[in-house]
């Protein structure tokens, strides 16, 4: 059922994003995460909420619905793959940053954190800040 109606959906809304469609939501493809693998609901957007619900009709929330597109579709082939994603955690072990900030410039171009929560950071943490002193002073951030 998911499929065809991924299919329909495909075909007959202009949406010009990569979507997931999935317990009669269509959800925004980079805003959704698999919950449970053992339930109908197993997809959640936890902080963006449905493009579009099936019920009798399909219900378009289109003040989330991005823009369409100004120009052509274009592939950028020369990004770097040397990109560390961070999940932090509470009780993360800052040293590791720290570390990363201090002696992974040769091999690492980028870091990106992912943080918990509506984005939190350990704030009041000495080492994370100097962690995020030392990586924004060389670049990484």
């Amino acid at each position: 059922r998911n499929l065809l109606f991924s299919i329909s959906l495909a075909t007959t809304l202009d949406i010009p994003e990569v979507c997931l469609f999935f317990d009669d939501k269509l959800l925004r493809g980079c805003r959704c995460r698999k919950a449970d693998s053992g339930s109908f609901g197993a997809f959640q957007s936890p902080n963006h909420p449905p493009l579009a619900t099936l019920g009798l009709s399909i219900n378009i929330n289109t003040s989330h619905l991005l823009p369409q597109p100004k120009g052509r579709f274009r592939v950028h082939l020369d990004m770097s793959a040397q990109v560390v994603v961070l999940k932090l955690v509470p009780q993360f072990d800052t040293a590791a940053l720290v570390r990363l900030a201090k002696h992974g410039l040769p091999t690492c171009k980028a870091v990106v954190l992912e943080l918990y929560g509506t984005g939190n950071a350990p704030h009041f943490n000495k080492e994370f800040l100097e962690a995020m002193d030392i990586a924004k002073k060389s670049g990484l951030l």
